[in-house]
């Protein structure tokens, strides 16, 4: 299984929840753990396991919208 990032380019309007609940500390969890907010107006979460790329995706994708998967070349299986 090849590690891949989940990125997700931000939209123009900010996503930010009405309050913060177990999905939203979820993403924060993935974030803070595995992942950055980018230059280029992108949150990217390195996953290597396809059950946790399921849920990263379904936590991105109904939190913030379009989801887009690259493969991580910095290591050897990517």
């Amino acid at each position: 299984v090849s590690p891949y990032q989940e990125a997700i380019a931000r939209p123009t309007v900010t996503v930010q929840p009405s309050h913060f609940d177990e999905r939203w500390g979820l993403l924060m969890g993935y974030l803070v753990g595995d992942g950055c907010w980018t230059d280029q107006d992108m949150i990217r979460i390195a996953v290597e396991h396809p059950e946790t790329r399921e849920e990263v995706t379904a936590l991105l994708q109904e939190l913030c919208g379009k989801v887009s998967f690259h493969k991580d070349t910095r290591t050897q299986s990517g």
